[in-house]
């Protein structure tokens, strides 16, 4: 065990608080919550052994934290961040008609092909072609040799003309 160790998280128990074991383990070698995963969860919680849920037992929660709270420093962003309200703006952008095609033929075919040097797309599964069908539709795709091709810009040039709109700060949440 280290002399020193700090752990920093945003969201400590993301699953419930039996994710709190493993992160206070690291710091105080089960010292609060226990030596052993099986034994936190035998004192603090009921597991239904037909379906495997996990509850906390009456009262756990506020014993937990009591357990470790010589050892962790909670902040909240309610007293600490001055933020402007939320504004959530939803834009949808359509394919191009090139990018479009492309996207009916690989979703049709599993496959398509990229230029005329024979780049192509190869969708393997039914996994891999939701994740290239998603690509199409951000504007560039990865070939089987990882090279990426640009298919279009739509998504970027939508981004630049609401960024042309707000004369503020902008935090874009983005998946592809």
């Amino acid at each position: 065990m280290a002399d020193h160790a700090v752990a920093l998280t945003a969201t400590p128990a993301t699953n419930g608080l039996t994710d709190l074991w493993s992160q206070f383990y690291l710091l105080d070698g089960g010292e609060r919550l226990g030596r052993t995963f099986t034994d936190f969860k035998r004192r603090w919680f009921d597991e239904n052994r037909f379906t495997h849920e996990v509850r906390p037992l009456p009262g756990a929660p506020n014993e937990i934290h009591e357990r470790v709270a010589d050892i962790t420093l909670r902040l909240s962003a309610d007293d600490y961040l001055d933020m402007p309200d939320l504004i959530v703006r939803d834009v949808v952008v359509d394919l191009p008609p090139v990018a479009r095609k492309q996207y009916c033929k690989l979703e049709r075919e599993f496959l398509i092909a990229l230029d005329e040097e024979g780049a192509n797309v190869v969708a393997g599964s039914a996994a891999v072609l939701a994740n290239k069908l998603r690509q199409v539709c951000q504007g560039s795709i990865y070939d089987a040799e990882r090279d990426v091709h640009s298919l279009h810009t739509a998504k970027l040039d939508a981004f630049d003309d609401l960024l042309g709109e707000i004369n503020d700060n902008v935090l874009l949440a983005y998946s592809f």
